[in-house]
């Protein structure tokens, strides 16, 4: 009696060498909406920052369009191009903490013996973390305080915009804390500074 596996065939067809092969590209086949799946939300943060600035771009472009060559004005379009541009801002901080790739001056920390360089990026990260701190804080405070108010012409909670603060403060703390755990541990950042940094 010959034993069916999953696609009809005989079971010692996954013995051979071909049949390796087959349930190989059958996990392959399985796995990839769960790697697609990861990938995907790798990338939100960056996907959302595209968006702001395509919006940002199309919006300037619109307002450009209707000031000069026809003539009219269209002022919702200036409250959106508005907020798209603090999203593009904070996300685009967020996305640099994400990848390391901020400004980074370090010209003292080339002259620091090999031994203090570990506490020097101690301190480097707990200064940075408690900034971070105070921006979430800071803005969770405009948040809530401008609650009440609205645009003129949208009639959107400013509240809205200074959303981003927060969020971003947010963001910008986690991925220092997820570099910072990743460095003292003697492991390479996923996201390695590029090597332009200046000096």
């Amino acid at each position: 009696m010959r034993g069916e596996g999953a696609g009809g065939g005989d079971v010692r067809d996954y013995f051979t060498p071909s049949g390796n092969r087959r349930g190989n590209s059958e996990c392959r086949r399985l796995n990839m909406p769960r790697h697609r799946l990861k990938k995907a939300a790798a990338s939100f943060w960056e996907v959302i920052l595209a968006a702001c600035v395509v919006i940002l771009c199309v919006g300037v472009f619109v307002q450009v369009l209707l000031r000069y060559a026809i003539k009219v004005s269209f002022p919702p379009m200036e409250e959106i191009v508005s907020i798209s541009f603090i999203y593009t801002i904070f996300i685009g901080a967020a996305v640099g903490m994400k990848r390391l790739q901020h400004l980074e001056i370090d010209f003292l920390l080339k002259r620091i013996p090999p031994g203090l360089q570990k506490a020097f990026h101690l301190g480097i990260f707990a200064a940075t973390a408690i900034f971070l701190v105070f921006v979430v804080k800071e803005g969770i405070v405009f948040f809530f305080d401008s609650y009440g108010q609205t645009t003129t012409y949208l009639d959107l909670s400013i509240s809205y915009s200074y959303a981003a603060i927060p969020l971003s403060g947010v963001l910008m703390l986690y991925y220092l804390c997820r570099h910072g755990i990743a460095l003292f541990r003697g492991k390479e950042s996923e996201n390695p500074p590029p090597h332009g940094d200046a000096s």
